[in-house]
């Protein structure tokens, strides 16, 4: 399932930028990287997208 969905996923530049900077916080690195992400986008702006990504890395 989660190769499935990574091979359908859009990279966009902000969904690389969320990923790195939540990957980089579960690392242990909290220089430049903000405890709390706040995804403050229109509809359509790809929060559900976002979230579902972040799932997949983490899971």
């Amino acid at each position: 399932m989660r190769a499935r969905f990574f091979a359908c996923a859009c990279w966009t530049r902000a969904l690389r930028d969320h990923c790195a900077m939540v990957l980089h916080r579960l690392a242990g690195f909290t220089d430049q990287t903000a405890p709390v992400l706040t995804l403050i986008t229109q509809f359509g702006g790809g929060k559900t997208h976002t979230l579902t990504m972040l799932y997949h890395f983490c899971d």
